[in-house]
């Protein structure tokens, strides 16, 4: 499964994710398989922001966030 969701390829898997801004809040909603994975596994809908830093810790994982609202993980 994990090579068809990183295009075959042996490197992290991707995370992507959606930032939105719900009431002044910003949640990370599923933008592909692997975040869709990791929400089920957690019960939510969305994935938290420590839940996006402790995925971009480990090197198995790299998040990508899209929208307006973004922040660069590697730091």
């Amino acid at each position: 499964m994990a090579n068809a969701i990183n295009g075959g390829g042996s490197g992290p898997l991707l995370v992507k994710v959606e930032a939105r801004n719900v009431f002044g809040n910003t949640l990370f909603y599923p933008a592909n398989e692997v975040s869709e994975m990791f929400c089920t596994i957690s019960g939510r809908e969305t994935l938290s922001r420590h839940h996006l830093d402790r995925l971009q810790a480990s090197e198995f994982y790299t998040v990508e966030s899209t929208a307006s609202v973004s922040r660069n993980w590697g730091d």
